[in-house]
């Protein structure tokens, strides 16, 4: 969208009950949190380098569960940091 790659990972056909957003659009790079249950359901990413890709992708697989919410938004955490690690 106007030179700006989206992509959309996970499953958004069960829904989701809560979207949390890290960055932004405006700044170049952005995640969008789709949470089901608790669970990590789907990610929006903008800006995002292929390893950020691939570590999302490891946690939707894994049907990570939020377990510091905090971290969702906090641009310095790791994108594994918000979730419990069976």
């Amino acid at each position: 969208m106007f030179g700006t790659k989206i992509g959309l990972l996970g499953d958004l056909d069960g829904g989701h009950d809560e979207l949390v957003m890290r960055g932004s659009l405006e700044a170049g790079a952005l995640i969008g949190w789709y949470l089901r249950d608790g669970r990590l359901a789907a990610a929006l990413i903008v800006g995002q380098p292929p390893e950020a890709q691939e570590e999302l992708n490891g946690l939707l697989r894994g049907r990570a569960r939020l377990a510091h919410r905090e971290a969702l938004t906090d641009p310095g955490a790791s994108l594994g940091a918000a979730f419990e690690h069976d």
